[in-house]
């Protein structure tokens, strides 16, 4: 379960990524800033990798409360789903914030460019990113209700032998 939270969260990351560069006409250097700091919409390449890196930022710590909230609650299969729909129900308007604004970034990057391949690749990359990031709750969610699903019809592990268990070879029948 942690590597398929994890991969989506990395997937959607990668989503952002490369719509960060078919955006970028020059190379930006990298920005530290925090999530709430982004309050105003990016109007440059720098701008908008530094909201990306610090939703990215989010995300991973979203990543790490999805997977305690997994572990915490791994054999109970509601009370799982319960948990990580808190952490995704607190995490939903980030998520939906930086969809808006990289949907208002990549808009204006289309309307601003005279390039018709640069309008092809923006609007591709719009198409794609922006459902990709608002759909991170409901992949999430699918991840573990199909995780759940599939631990509770995975046989139970066989009975080690008790040899194998560094016995003497008493089998106890």
């Amino acid at each position: 379960m942690t590597f398929k939270t994890r991969l989506l969260a990395k997937s959607t990351v990668l989503a952002c990524a490369g719509a960060l560069m078919l955006a970028a006409t020059a190379a930006a250097p990298a920005m530290a800033q925090e999530a709430a700091a982004a309050v105003a919409a990016p109007t440059t390449d720098a701008e908008m990798q530094a909201a990306g890196e610090a939703f990215e930022a989010r995300m991973n710590a979203m990543g790490s409360e999805i997977e305690a909230a997994v572990t915490a609650n791994a054999t109970d299969a509601a009370a799982q789903a319960a948990a990580v729909d808190q952490v995704l129900v607190r995490y939903e308007p980030e998520i939906n914030a930086f969809a808006d604004t990289l949907d208002r970034f990549l808009a204006t990057r289309i309307a601003a460019s005279t390039n018709e391949q640069e309008v092809a690749g923006l609007t591709q990359a719009r198409t794609a990113a922006v459902p990709a990031i608002r759909g991170i709750p409901a992949r999430v969610r699918a991840s573990v209700a199909g995780a759940a699903a599939a631990s509770a019809q995975a046989p139970a592990p066989a009975p080690v032998p008790a040899a194998a268990e560094g016995g003497h070879g008493d089998h106890a029948h």
